[in-house]
């Protein structure tokens, strides 16, 4: 039997205009999907994705939700908002805080607000126990040192984008490294290079639907019954079964999470 596979990272209810709910739970169905990680953006989208991809829909995947204050909300982000997101930790018990970070790349006029955010969601993290998936676009020294001084050492770095000396830094403090469509593209070599550095007990892998579909399928909007082809191509990379790789990524994730 085909082991499921598992995304550690989409935006389901971002899918919507071309994937609704229902559906896109019928496509993981066909995919052979076992649970979807539903990452936040901003503590207001919380309570929508849990009435979508709520359990009493009777879908066949778990969607498992992550609430964060992402980087790219840097610019409206207000104390109050990270009140929000403490009280989402406190009342919901979501899997992860997820996305959080630092986007250098777009928004690197905002950089100290961006690490004051960043530091502060961590501080979240080591008071409520939580595992987190980070957000680091041409802020790799920056990231680091501020998880390193946090004291988090449990989570990944999501969408790894870098190359072997960056995912050391990270694995070195702890982290796991989850790879996207990314690894799938000829031009990726540096990410490529990481993921067969990786060591196999922390590989994650995602899609981070609707975005950053891997090939064959690269230009179009992603879903996460496609996160097979990024494992197929680290399984290629690393000379692995495919087989492998799914169950590896699986036990990865659930272990980091948490979940039984």
């Amino acid at each position: 039997m085909d082991e499921p596979v598992i995304d550690t990272h989409a935006h389901v209810t971002l899918c919507g205009e071309y994937l609704d709910p229902a559906r896109y739970d019928a496509d993981c169905r066909e995919g052979n999907v076992a649970w979807v990680l539903d990452a936040g953006i901003h503590p207001d989208d919380f309570a929508a994705r849990k009435a979508a991809l709520s359990p009493a829909h009777g879908f066949v995947t778990r969607y498992h939700l992550g609430v964060a204050l992402a980087p790219h909300e840097v610019e409206r982000a207000t104390p109050a908002d990270l009140d929000w997101v403490e009280q989402i930790l406190r009342e919901e018990d979501p899997a992860a805080i997820c996305e959080i970070g630092l986007e250098y790349a777009q928004q690197g006029e905002h950089r100290a607000a961006q690490r004051e955010l960043f530091s502060s969601q961590l501080a979240l993290a080591k008071k409520y126990d939580k595992p987190v998936f980070l957000h680091i676009r041409d802020a790799w020294d920056d990231a680091r040192e501020l998880v390193a001084a946090s004291g988090v050492r449990r989570g990944a770095v999501h969408c790894f984008s870098g190359g072997v000396p960056e995912a050391r830094a990270f694995l070195d403090l702890g982290f796991h490294l989850s790879f996207s469509g990314i690894v799938t593209f000829k031009n990726a070599r540096p990410t490529q290079e990481a993921a067969r550095f990786c060591p196999l007990d922390r590989v994650l892998t995602e899609t981070d639907a609707p975005w950053l579909a891997p090939m064959p399928h690269r230009g179009q909007k992603n879903r996460s019954s496609w996160v097979r082809h990024t494992n197929r191509a680290l399984a290629t990379l690393r000379g692995l079964e495919e087989q492998a790789v799914h169950r590896a990524v699986r036990v990865n994730a659930e272990a980091l999470l948490g979940l039984g």
